[in-house]
């Protein structure tokens, strides 16, 4: 016999199981047969009672379930049990549907109301997930009915279904109800909060309760609304007077099923077993109105902005040091490239405010700040406050805030980066909120001459930014000839190197002014200032490098970076031709120098004044060679010739 329309041939194991859909009328025939297993399993593991009870709205049909009931068989366990949960699954009428239910109850002797399937079932949490109202309140009637039967519980699973707080207002009224019951460490608090407008007034109802603990779960129910951009779930959560503002956060990594799957299902999609969140990605970044299925697509900023201890070149100047993870500018990976399903999310461990400063829309900060029970002093999951996040980051609004409150530790220094704000602000190149820093009532408890773990300082990092007026500005503040030759952590340049990189010959002219300024300092690829000044262009620096005593002529003629090139070679190279006549002039210590090394026999050759005596010397050489080798050959032919006529006089 075969099954009809789109039916599912996996599901017809049996004849029994085909009646069951399709030809009722054979089912008393198929019953009055001794060999007939009433309790056969098709291979989604259903007997035929049981997929007649979940399909009962695909067929019309007299009266089968009396019909099936007139087995002794049907309803014995667990079959019985299992029966009573496909009775409330499909979404018939429920009046049709309780019938069935009292059926089975009154005519099933051992039937357990509190049996679980083997993916978590129960007919509670099944009544539940369907909203029926009536089935929901007669189940709650039972005196045995455990109302947190099932995983997730009926309270869990109804607490994230659209507009369903009928159905959790219900099971609010029962005396046993856990509120504060986990699944997968999601209350049923948590798994509203992830769907915003969809389940704002089950939040509303949940929030109500006395016995609530608004922050059991984890992640928190105020951890999901920040990390999914919820603000008006936020503002609820906040004004509970229990909230926990000082939390931290636990941001998952993985979305249970049915956390995820019953969203997905509302807007038309199917479901997973969970869903990933996409590392490098923060869901705050729009807004919060973002629709699941916007997790695949991939961002479109390209700069980075997480922690400082990893670095990427940046896009308008030769120096950044960035995170190359952080989720809040990177593009997104993949759905599962390369992403470990157990990894620890960007930002976890964070405060909820250094999370907000970091990521969030500055609706949540602005919702925070004036709470007096918030600690602005405590620390991110590295160590870094909320005030030196906002600094490096250029945030103002929380930075002029957070100075305004009198318990802000102003000089907090992270004990892993080692910079205080100013520092952090300034490695990243936020100098305008350098200035306002320095020129805010507070700015005198910042100390300017702070060293962050990487070795950079305020001096360095304002000379790397490439802006003169900057540097002579920041030069007041801090004490710069006691480390002068302090060395960025990237590229390994002192102030002197960047101010001869950029051609700031009044840097460079401040810079030599200190004794203890040194110009022989290489940076990673070996260039001192003046290979860098020569390969730049810039006259003016190579001149003001060339009349100090620091610079000799070994440093000019021998000195050569890891490419082994020399400053005049560069300027060569480089077509300066003006530096290079400029570099030609400088005075040889050594008479010698031209063969001490190899860089410097490379310089030398090369040079034009050179080349052409090079060349002639080397022709000379090797016609020498040619005409001494047959000058040799001739004589051995004549040496042989003479022998032959000797031998044949003989």
């Amino acid at each position: 016999m075969k099954s009809e329309g789109s039916l599912d041939h996996h599901q017809l194991s049996t004849p029994l199981h085909v009646a069951a859909l399709r030809q009722e009328a054979a089912i008393p025939l198929l019953l009055a047969s001794a060999r007939i297993n009433v309790n056969a399993l098709n291979m989604d593991g259903k007997t035929p009672y049981m997929l007649h009870l979940e399909s009962a709205t695909f067929v019309p049909r007299l009266s089968p379930t009396d019909t099936f009931l007139s087995h002794p068989a049907v309803l014995e366990e667990p079959f019985g049990s299992r029966a009573f949960i496909s009775a409330a699954t499909t979404q018939s009428a429920s009046e049709k549907k309780l019938n069935e239910i009292k059926t089975i109850l009154s005519r099933g002797r051992m039937i357990d109301v509190n049996f679980l399937e083997p993916n978590g079932r129960s007919a509670l949490s099944t009544a539940v997930f369907q909203g029926s109202m009536k089935i929901v309140a007669f189940l709650l009637s039972l005196p045995s009915i455990d109302p947190n039967s099932g995983d997730p519980p009926p309270l869990a699973q109804a607490s994230i279904c659209r507009q369903n707080h009928l159905v959790v207002q219900l099971l609010l009224e029962h005396p046993s109800i856990d509120l504060n019951q986990e699944t997968d460490g999601y209350t049923a608090l948590g798994g509203a909060c992830r769907f915003d407008r969809i389940t704002f007034n089950t939040i509303k109802l949940l929030l109500s309760q006395p016995k609530l603990n608004v922050n059991a779960g984890k992640p928190s129910p105020l951890s999901i609304a920040v990390q999914n951009g919820h603000i008006g779930v936020v503002k609820l959560l906040l004004e509970h007077p229990k909230i926990d503002v000082n939390s931290r956060m636990q941001c998952a990594a993985q979305i249970p099923q049915w956390v995820s799957g019953q969203h997905l299902q509302f807007l038309g999609r199917e479901t997973w077993a969970s869903t990933l969140y996409s590392f490098g990605e923060c869901r705050l970044l729009e807004g919060g109105a973002r629709r699941v299925d916007s997790l695949f697509k991939q961002s479109s900023t390209s700069i980075f902005n997480g922690c400082l201890d990893k670095k990427t070149d940046r896009i308008s100047r030769p120096y950044a040091t960035c995170n190359a993870h952080d989720p809040l500018r990177q593009k997104p990976q993949s759905w599962y490239g390369g992403v470990s399903q157990t990894a620890k999310p960007e930002g976890s461990g964070d405060t909820i405010f250094v999370y907000c400063t970091r990521f969030g829309p500055s609706e949540i900060p602005e919702l925070l700040l004036p709470r007096a029970d918030l600690d602005v002093n405590a620390p991110g999951n590295c160590g870094c406050t909320a005030l030196i996040w906002a600094c490096s980051l250029g945030k103002w609004a929380i930075v002029d805030t957070l100075l305004s409150r009198k318990e802000t530790t102003v000089d907090v220094r992270c004990p892993h980066h080692g910079y205080n704000a100013l520092v952090a602000a300034a490695h990243r190149m936020k100098f305008e909120m350098v200035q306002q820093l320095l020129s805010h009532p507070r700015g005198h408890e910042i100390d300017p001459n702070v060293f962050a773990a990487c070795g950079c300082n305020l001096l360095v990092c304002a000379s790397r930014s490439g802006d003169e007026d900057t540097v002579h500005s920041l030069l007041p503040f801090t004490n710069w000839r006691n480390d002068p030759n302090t060395q960025d952590c990237k590229f390994g340049r002192t102030a002197v190197q960047w101010a001869s990189y950029f051609g700031h010959d009044s840097l460079v002219q401040l810079f030599l002014s200190e004794p203890s300024v040194s110009v022989d300092h290489r940076d990673k690829r070996g260039n001192t200032a003046l290979m860098l000044a020569a390969r730049g262009g810039h006259y003016n620096v190579v001149q003001i490098l060339l009349a100090s005593p620091k610079v000799t002529g070994t440093n000019v003629h021998t000195d050569c970076n890891w490419n082994r090139d020399t400053a005049l070679s560069l300027a060569e190279w480089y077509g300066h031709v003006d530096i290079a006549l400029l570099l030609e002039s400088a005075p040889l210590e050594q008479e010698a120098a031209l063969f001490t090394s190899d860089c410097a026999a490379q310089s030398v050759f090369f040079t034009t004044q050179f080349a052409i005596c090079f060349w002639i010397f080397t022709f000379f050489a090797i016609l020498s060679i040619i005409l001494c080798s047959l000058i040799y050959f001739a004589l051995q032919i004549d040496m042989l010739w003479l022998s032959g006529i000797w031998i044949t006089k003989a």
